[in-house]
């Protein structure tokens, strides 16, 4: 299964980071909804690095499933 991270800038810019496969192993950071894991955190930092955005500049993120071709 692959994942991509989807984020709303406080300015109204959506950012679409790359998808990545997704490692079933990766430990689920907090017990609600979404669930996000450890590698889901990872890949958001990783949004925040390639967009130069600190996490003020966030009004919203969420992880999507990528469709597997």
């Amino acid at each position: 299964m692959y994942k991509k991270i989807l984020v709303v800038t406080n300015d109204g810019r959506t950012l679409i980071g790359k998808p990545y496969k997704v490692i079933s192993s990766s430990q689920i950071l907090f017990d609600y909804s979404p669930y996000a894991t450890e590698q889901d955190f990872h890949e958001l930092d990783e949004i925040l690095r390639m967009y130069v955005l600190s996490t003020a500049d966030i009004k919203r993120w969420n992880i999507e499933q990528e469709s597997e071709e």
